[in-house]
């Protein structure tokens, strides 16, 4: 699919991938193909550093730190693919998405520690899984495909959490954290589906959008690159998503959680033993 219809070349021409969004190419640098779908990367190195940040002190499963790492990488992928357009780089932002909400999903079905037969079902499930969406995606490179796959992981999650989250609750020893672990899920599903909806009028409205752009100019026509702003709500769902599986798993441990919010953006802002794990 490509929206970028003018020619316009630069360091990296020609495109090799697959799908080529809606900015124009080249607008900013001869050397980034898609400069603000690059730069906006950041959004999923500063979830990964405030992640690894909101882990100090607590003993956690490494499970919960490779989470946090793996939307770092998904980042830098997606930057190499947004600032080349080239089909290796493609791979390598699209495989890292796979891998990051597969990680995801594993640390919050982990959450309690299970038995050793569980903890393996999973964990093969989730790699076959992994496995079988790469080489689908490979060898079939249609856009609509990937998307497919990679939501599938999203989905199971938003239907899954809400079940998990009424099954913690009923230890009263964790009833006092009820109304963030909520407004965790909520936040999660309602990015989910403003970042869904931004991506897909990205995709319809593109032509729409080009123009408009033409029309007003930067900086102000920054705020019509939607795709940028995909970039913005996924690293905020994906940081929460795996924060919120590292502060269900801190309490069962036995850790004393304060979770804080900055307008929309959780944190954590204390990890210390509080009493026995024995006792939850």
């Amino acid at each position: 699919m490509n929206y970028n219809l003018t020619g316009t070349e630069g360091f990296w021409s020609p495109v090799t991938s697959t799908k080529d969004w809606c900015e124009e190419n080249y607008a900013i640098s001869p050397y980034i193909v898609e400069f603000f779908n690059s730069i906006s990367c950041i959004g999923y190195i500063f979830g990964m550093l405030a992640g690894l940040w909101s882990i100090r002190g607590g003993a956690v499963d490494s499970a919960y730190i490779v989470g946090f790492c793996s939307i770092g990488i998904m980042g830098l992928g997606s930057f190499m693919f947004h600032a080349s357009l080239k089909y290796e780089m493609q791979l390598m932002d699209e495989i890292p998405m796979l891998l990051s909400v597969c990680i995801q999903l594993y640390t919050t079905l982990m959450i309690r520690p299970m038995d050793r037969q569980t903890a393996t079902w999973i964990h093969t499930i989730l790699v076959l899984y992994f496995a079988v969406a790469v080489v689908c995606h490979v060898l079939v490179t249609a856009p609509e495909v990937f998307a497919g796959l990679f939501a599938i992981i999203p989905v199971l999650f938003v239907l899954y959490a809400p079940f998990q989250t009424r099954a913690f609750l009923r230890d009263p020893l964790l009833m006092t954290h009820k109304r963030n672990l909520w407004q965790l899920y909520g936040l999660i599903c309602a990015v989910f589906v403003i970042a869904v909806s931004v991506w897909s009028l990205d995709n319809h409205l593109c032509f729409k959008l080009q123009e408009a752009r033409r029309h007003i100019g930067y900086p102000i026509g920054i705020v019509t690159e939607l795709h940028m702003w995909w970039h913005f709500l996924t690293a905020l769902a994906a940081y929460c998503t795996s924060l919120r599986a590292m502060y269900m798993r801190l309490l069962i441990e036995g850790y004393s959680v304060n979770l804080r919010w900055i307008f929309i953006f959780p944190w954590l802002t204390k990890v210390e033993q509080k009493y026995d794990n024995d006792q939850v």
